[in-house]
């Protein structure tokens, strides 16, 4: 698992709370998940990028949520709050 941080995605003092920000989770310049909760994108994200999970249990998640039921692929997600890239992380291959 490949992962870049550009910014700590878990401290939200940053995020503020009063203007609903877009969190969005997109591949290949494609928004795959957004929302404005401020929460469900960033954990989802570090669901995909192994942060959550490890082992057998990332494979499975990457095979059957991933890939067959939220429409990813192998290869580079990026992690996007507000327009302004934050994270980017590499899905690999399951087989």
């Amino acid at each position: 698992m490949d992962v870049t941080v550009h910014k700590d995605i878990s401290d939200k003092s940053s995020l503020g709370n009063s203007v609903a920000v877009m969190d969005e989770i997109r591949q290949d310049g494609e928004t795959i998940l957004s929302s404005s909760d401020g929460i469900s994108i960033p954990m989802i994200f570090r669901n995909l990028s192994g942060k959550n999970f490890s082992g057998k249990e990332y494979s499975n998640y990457l095979k059957h949520v991933a890939y067959d039921d939220m429409g990813f692929v192998p290869g580079t997600i990026t992690l996007w709050h507000g327009g302004r890239l934050v994270a980017k992380a590499k899905l690999e291959k399951i087989n």
